[in-house]
């Protein structure tokens, strides 16, 4: 009371700054907002003693009417402020404005706006009455019926740029919601399983936008912190996430190497990361992922079923999964000479093509044609 703001009673909510008197101090305002908490700081402007007055103001003074029909909202006031109503202990009281009145079998539509719950609600029905100092409309259920639904990550899919071992890899993902994710929760989510992928920089993985120009990779800051030891990518909000709006983003890993496992001798070939053997193998790991802040939440994460068509296998399924290898292989290994008779010169002609690429800068390749008998080289 006492502080000098337009209609501060009612309104102190809505006012960034405001200076009045306390108890015959003469003192400043100044409000800031976070979490729907809003925090009062005070000085005074005499001695310079800070007053800090903070709480959870979730449930402002009044709520503000809306309606496809302006006239049915202004119906309503509280005190001086015209299509606004009065919030009481789980109920919304609507009081007519001096001078108006509301016609029989006529149908007035408004709205107002509520911030849900956090965790999930059955469904109530809400009832309403009315009364005036000559009459009483009696308390009955509407029709209809509100109600929250569980928190959830409702859809999260990844998919990966190359199945190909020893190859640079870019995995797409995107996540949508049916809450907000707020920064201010401290929000975070991670993707986490990603068997066989190394990161160059754990510190600090790059994030890449894959929403096609609205810069989803920013929400995140635009990098997150890579495990070795769960294979996660821990990705820390920088702005919001809303509801039901999809967010695509990107980041690059290395595929496993293809080598024999080195703590046992004479194994086959198999993928190898950083940390040992691939434990998924050739197939794709299962990803899951997790948001921790206000509410936790997790989900496994799905792949396109369509194939990436590459090597000419379009109805291949299954290789757009992130970390799915393709075991290599030759699928062409023909020899063949130009002569059999002895003491003839012998051009041996042989074709060979494998089913991934070979890369001599990255991976070191080497080819070799054993069990050449029978002949001398030139």
């Amino acid at each position: 009371a006492g502080v000098s703001c337009s209609n501060a009673v009612v309104k102190s909510l809505e006012c960034n700054a405001f200076n009045g008197t306390f108890m015959g101090i003469n003192i400043g305002f100044n409000k800031t907002m976070a979490c729907n908490r809003v925090a009062f700081s005070a000085r005074t402007l005499i001695s310079n003693l800070d007053v800090v007055i903070s709480g959870a103001f979730i449930t402002p003074f009044v709520v503000s009417l809306v309606s496809a029909v302006p006239a049915h909202a202004n119906l309503f006031s509280v005190g001086s402020l015209v299509g606004s109503a009065q919030p009481q202990a789980g109920a919304l009281v609507f009081t007519l404005g001096a001078g108006q009145q509301m016609q029989p079998d006529t149908a007035y539509t408004i709205g107002f706006i509520v911030t849900n719950q956090a965790t999930a609600s059955s469904a109530a029905t809400p009832s309403i009455s009315a009364t005036t100092t000559c009459a009483q409309l009696p308390l009955v259920a509407m029709d209809g019926s509100l109600q929250v639904v569980a928190p959830a990550i409702t859809s999260a899919i990844a998919a990966q740029s190359t199945p190909f071992p020893c190859s640079l890899n870019t995995i797409t993902v995107t996540l949508r919601l049916n809450v907000h994710i707020r920064v201010c929760d401290g929000s975070t989510v991670t993707l986490s399983n990603f068997d066989g992928a190394t990161v160059s920089n754990v510190s600090q993985v790059p994030v890449l936008d894959a929403s096609g120009g609205e810069s989803h990779h920013l929400v995140f800051g635009g990098f997150g912190r890579w495990s070795d030891a769960s294979r996660s990518l821990t990705l820390t909000l920088a702005s919001d996430m809303v509801a039901d709006r999809e967010y695509k983003f990107s980041f690059r890993v290395s595929n496993a190497y293809v080598a024999a496992d080195p703590s046992t001798p004479g194994s086959t070939l198999l993928p190898l990361d950083s940390v040992g053997v691939k434990s998924s193998v050739w197939a794709a790991p299962s990803l899951s992922a997790s948001f921790a802040g206000s509410a936790s939440l997790n989900a496994p994460v799905t792949s396109p079923p369509a194939g990436l068509g590459l090597c000419g296998q379009s109805a291949v399924s299954g290789d757009a999964a992130p970390l799915f290898l393709y075991q290599p292989a030759f699928t062409v290994k023909k020899i063949g000479q130009d002569t059999s008779f002895p003491c003839s010169n012998n051009t041996i002609t042989v074709s060979f093509s494998s089913n991934v690429p070979l890369c001599g800068r990255d991976c070191n390749v080497k080819i070799t044609i054993s069990n050449l008998l029978g002949g001398s080289g030139e």
